[in-house]
């Protein structure tokens, strides 16, 4: 059995003592961890664990896509579907099998499938294989849900240009654009009808400058109620400081400043937001602000939506 000490990028408050334990991730491997450990953290130490043996205990090759792959290129899984999902170059037939325990669960789901993509698209990130980034890209636009599409294809873009700041350089653009074409060719070439009108839908709104999945997530609501004008990252200049708004709505005059839940964790950061806020609105725009919590609730984010259409019309 081997062991594994599970360490934190999210640090303790000092007046919290954790207890120590241990978490069976399966039947060769153990995490041990303080309890207070972020249960994000855990989750996606367990899902890399599980790819991992997968792909030990694998005679062939494949490439990791859904979760794993998200949890692979660390970005956000967006409520992905609790499996591993494998993709094989080939056209035998795989069986779908059960690996590890997670979520109380006696082992989850091993997906299989064949796709007819090249070779290229498998890639190693970290040593596991996944599949390359336009080939995930098509894979996650394909999805029904446009929430989810944006969540995981902005941050993919954002990823793939190695975009830091709040602007694209044309070095980015041209990548970018790139990149659009590559997944318009890659639906096109690989997926049904109705699947590529999917991809290039969902494609024609992904925005690598959504800097959160809550960003993303309130666009998908934004879209959904026929509000299509949207400026991310837009700079306004007040007093010789420059602040950027999450999301512009031309239409309505107004910024969409997106919480997290870990914005406003100390009061000076809660501070210097109000502060922040006074100022935009000094300069003409109206502000609404919508938290992590809010945007998980849909009845709030139909009012919301509801209540915009009403002042755009």
């Amino acid at each position: 059995m081997k062991r594994e000490t599970l360490y934190s990028t999210t640090p303790f408050p000092t007046t919290e003592v954790p207890e120590i334990v241990e978490k069976l991730v399966h039947r060769g491997k153990t995490f041990v961890y303080p309890t207070n450990f972020p249960a994000w953290e855990v989750f996606n130490a367990s899902v890399l664990a599980l790819a991992t043996r997968t792909y030990l205990a694998s005679k062939l090759e494949f490439s990791f896509s859904g979760l794993s792959a998200a949890t692979i290129y660390q970005i956000p899984t967006a409520n992905l579907p609790l499996r591993l999902d494998l993709v094989y170059l080939d056209d035998k037939p795989h069986s779908n099998t059960k690996v590890g325990s997670m979520g109380g669960k006696g082992g989850i789901d091993v997906y299989r499938t064949n796709r007819t993509y090249p070779a290229e698209s498998r890639t190693f990130v970290n040593g596991l294989p996944v599949l390359a980034v336009p080939f995930l890209l098509a894979e996650y636009l394909s999805t029904d849900s446009l929430s989810q599409a944006l969540i995981l294809g902005d941050a993919l873009c954002r990823l793939h240009l190695r975009l830091t700041d709040h602007f694209l350089s044309d070095k980015q653009i041209e990548a970018f654009q790139m990149l659009r074409l590559e997944v318009t060719e890659i639906a096109k070439k690989y997926f049904d009808f109705e699947a590529e009108k999917q991809i290039l839908k969902h494609l024609s709104l992904i925005n690598p400058l959504a800097e959160s999945p809550l960003e993303s997530q309130v666009r998908a609501y934004l879209y959904s109620a026929g509000l299509n004008q949207v400026i991310l990252q837009l700079p306004i200049s007040v007093h010789e400081k420059t602040y950027r708004g999450d999301i512009f709505l031309p239409i309505l005059n107004t910024i969409v400043e997106c919480d997290g839940s870990g914005k406003y964790a100390l009061d000076p950061a809660k501070e210097a937001e109000s502060a922040r806020q006074t100022e935009i609105e000094k300069a003409g725009f109206k502000v609404i602000r919508i938290s992590w919590e809010q945007a998980q609730s849909p009845t709030f984010m139909s009012e919301l939506m509801n209540s915009l259409v009403s002042v755009h019309s």
